[in-house]
């Protein structure tokens, strides 16, 4: 991605000339494609709630954006456009770096009070924990994020597939996209740090790739999107970014 100028308006497109776009709606229909076990069913299920927990793990490549109120601090908002930016090993665009925003949670204030009056019990972050978030098209790339400042990162990386692409005998295709290449276009230090290949990994309809390096993961798939009678299929990276605890 092109460096941030020091000068002048705001450079709005992506290393390769393509506009960097915030406007794209999140992915929060895609559904796996093929049998799903009961405990993969729950990270799929209706109450699913975000948290720390469930952002990171799960079967889903779409990451939902905080539901918290938005705050205006220019000091964090800095603080979270430098983490990312190192995370991703790129300069955002002036553009990408003022749309993204900083939320005091993940969920909003009426449904943790719903919970809580229900007596839910719920692992949310810690009460100091601030949240940023941006979604839109970098380079021809489906691109979302929700944060954690300073602890962790949701990211999906993603782009269409024709139905050939997505599918061999009904069931997705093996590899249609390589993963790391996606990856790298956008996001370098990402695609270049030491991944291991997980000695335990799920079931190929699931992901085709399942790494990790240290907390990290990295996992991809594809998945079918839209009504049964217009489906259309996205080939997605999920990175969940977990910062390296102090020695």
């Amino acid at each position: 991605m092109t460096p941030e100028p020091s000068g002048g308006a705001p450079d709005p497109a992506g290393s390769n000339g393509a506009p960097a776009r915030a406007e794209t709606p999140r992915i929060d229909d895609d559904r796996v494609i093929g049998p799903l076990s009961a405990l993969d069913a729950a990270g799929t299920a209706a109450m699913w709630v975000p948290t720390r927990s469930t952002m990171l793990g799960g079967v889903r490549l779409g990451v939902p954006a905080p539901g918290g109120a938005r705050l205006d601090d220019p000091a964090l908002h800095r603080q979270a456009v430098a983490e990312l930016q190192a995370i991703v090993g790129a300069s955002w665009p002036t553009s990408v770096a003022r749309a993204m925003t900083i939320h005091d949670h993940l969920l909003d204030a009426a449904t943790r009070a719903d919970y809580q009056a229900k007596g839910a019990r719920i692992a949310y972050d810690p009460p100091e924990t601030r949240y940023y978030a941006w979604c839109g098209v970098i380079q021809g790339l489906h691109f979302e994020v929700t944060g954690a400042i300073g602890a962790w990162a949701a990211i999906l990386i993603a782009q269409p597939l024709t139905d050939a692409e997505a599918l061999a005998d009904g069931f997705p295709r093996p590899h249609p996209v390589d993963a790391l290449a996606l990856v790298r276009q956008v996001a370098p230090a990402l695609a270049d740090r030491p991944w291991q290949d997980d000695p335990d990994p799920p079931r190929s309809n699931l992901f085709d790739v399942s790494l990790h390096d240290g907390d990290s993961r990295l996992r991809a798939g594809v998945r079918a999107r839209g009504s049964a009678t217009a489906e259309h299929y996205i080939y997605g990276v999920r990175i969940s970014w977990v910062a390296a605890s102090p020695r």
